[in-house]
Parts: C-alpha cells; sequence; structure tokens
C-alpha cells in the first residue's frame, strides 16, 4: 500500500474506513500463519514461541565414560533381620513347582516403623540432716519439668535452627514419622532475667525517672503473675478480662516516654519481645520462668 492509497482510505467515510482496515488486518494475520520465517528485523522476545526455531542440543551420553570401573552401593556390614522368599507354585500359571534352580541375595537397608517410648519415673525425695532440706535424685533424660526427652529436643532443635525447617513443619513430621503428637507453643521470655536486670541498674541508678519506671515494671509483672496464678478460681470471662487490661496496660507503659537510658534500653527489649511476655497467660503448662527461656 502507497501513501496516496492510504491517504485516500483515511478520507473515506468512517464506516467504509473501518471495513477496510479490519480486512487487511485479516489478510495480515493469514499471512503469517502462513509465512514460516520471522523478519529479522523483529526482536526475540516480541516472536511468538511457536514461531522460534527449535534449538539444536548437543547430545550427550548418561552416566560414566565408557570402561570404567563398575560401582554400586556397598553391602552392609551386619545384617539384622533375614527373610527367605519361596514359590509353591507359578504366580501366572499356577503350575505347581520343584525345587529351586538358582539363588540370589539382596539387600535392603529400611527404616523401622516408630512408636514413641513413654517411661514413668518415679523419684523419691530423701532428708538430709546435714543439709537440712529434701534432696532427690536428677533426671537426665529431660529439661527440667519438660515432657519431652532430650533427644527429641535436640532433634527438633537441630532440624529448626540447623536445617531451616519451620517449627509448623516440624511438628507435622514429627506426628507422621514418630506417631507423636507435639504442639507449637509460642516463646515465653524469662521472668527472672527481667527482675535480675531491676536489682542489678539498683545498684548504680538511683535517678527518679529510673524509680518510677522500674516501680511501674515490677508492678505490671507481678501482676501478670497472680493473674497466673487465679486463673483457676475465676470464670474464663473475667480472666480474659483482666487479661485485656493488663495487655492495654502494657502498651501504655511501652508507648510513656522516659529520659532515663537505662529505662530507654529496657523498653526497647521489650518492645522487641513484648509479643513473648505473657504467653503464659495463653497456654497451658507454661510458666514465666521456664528452663529454655533462661
Amino acid at each position: 500500500m502507497t501513501r496516496d492509497e492510504a491517504i485516500a482510505i483515511l478520507e473515506m467515510v468512517r464506516e467504509d474506513t473501518i471495513q477496510i482496515i479490519l480486512t487487511l488486518a485479516e489478510k495480515a494475520q493469514k499471512y503469517d500463519h502462513l509465512c514460516d520465517k520471522t523478519s529479522p528485523t523483529i526482536p526475540s522476545g516480541m516472536t511468538l514461541v511457536y514461531l522460534k526455531p527449535t534449538s539444536r542440543r548437543k547430545k550427550r551420553s548418561f552416566g560414566r565414560t565408557h570402561g570404567h570401573k563398575g560401582v554400586s552401593r556397598k553391602r552392609p556390614e551386619k545384617v539384622t533381620a533375614y527373610q527367605v522368599h519361596t514359590l509353591d507354585d507359578c504366580p501366572d500359571c499356577h503350575q505347581p513347582l520343584k525345587s529351586p534352580i538358582r539363588t540370589y541375595k539382596r539387600y535392603i537397608e529400611e527404616i523401622p516403623p516408630v512408636e514413641p517410648v513413654v517411661t514413668e519415673h518415679t523419684i523419691h525425695g530423701y532428708w538430709c540432716s546435714q543439709c537440712k532440706k529434701i534432696v532427690q535424685p536428677t533426671v537426665t533424660d529431660a529439661l527440667p519439668n519438660a515432657r519431652l526427652g532430650l533427644r527429641l529436643v535436640v532433634f527438633t532443635a537441630w532440624l529448626h535452627y540447623l536445617i531451616g525447617i519451620s517449627v509448623n513443619n516440624i511438628v507435622k513430621m514429627v506426628s507422621v514419622f514418630f506417631n507423636l503428637q507435639i504442639s507449637a507453643l509460642a516463646k515465653q521470655r524469662c521472668f527472672y532475667h527481667l527482675f535480675t536486670e531491676l536489682v542489678k541498674v539498683d545498684a548504680y541508678n538511683r535517678s527518679t525517672p529510673w524509680k518510677v519506671f522500674r516501680k511501674k515494671l515490677s508492678r505490671l509483672l507481678k501482676d501478670a503473675l497472680r493473674l497466673s496464678e487465679k486463673k483457676t478460681r475465676v470464670s474464663p470471662e473475667c480472666f480474659l478480662r483482666l487479661k485485656k487490661r493488663l495487655y492495654h496496660r502494657l502498651e501504655q507503659f511501652l508507648a510513656t516516654p522516659c529520659q532515663d537510658k537505662d529505662a530507654q534500653r529496657l523498653i526497647k527489649r521489650l518492645n522487641r519481645h513484648k509479643h513473648e511476655l505473657f504467653t503464659f497467660l495463653e497456654y497451658e503448662g507454661l510458666t514465666p520462668d521456664p528452663p529454655w527461656a533462661c
């Protein structure tokens, strides 16, 4: 099409111009389908995938080079179980069979089905007349006050911190592979460290802003402990209301500005771990001083 022909089409009536443009577009589309070759001026990214030529990859043989020494999985040195496989009749035609004419051995290594071992520990306490207190033997199979053994704790810690598997996926793996039901509880920050920090700062900081900050924080933590103690003595609605009030007090406390440097340092730490401060109020069996939080 020449320039004069294009100008003549544009000067025509609108409907006639639209019809001619649609006809030309249809002819161009048919031409593209009939033409296998793509113009070299068209960028590769604008070329349809099915119009691009198939790339020729260099054929290579799989496996090692010809004549290499054969290798396979090493035969295990220790065999823990034996199975003998025999046939009385043919599996295809059911013809009775006589003595075997050949015998060979296969070694299959497998993971045995795992069932959790539950051990009841009976700990006897004894009165020591020298120390004037009750003493008892130490249980080394688990952490203090823990119901999961050390092997499971170390294994799940290895999966999470070294391999990088999420806690929820670890819970699923333990349930499927070991038939052991556990739950992913949130972290609980240790109150003992907080109270110890307050005592340390008291030894050198006697400023009024610090005393005000310390009094409010200490009262807040002690109120949380008291609420945990009376959880079973109040109704669930009352406990929920008091717990919400405690969280609201924590937010207000952290939002209150303080000029003391030690207070600012602790506020920054509490803001970073505020979601792990009152976890023991959310879950059964947790204490504000668990051994794994110290």
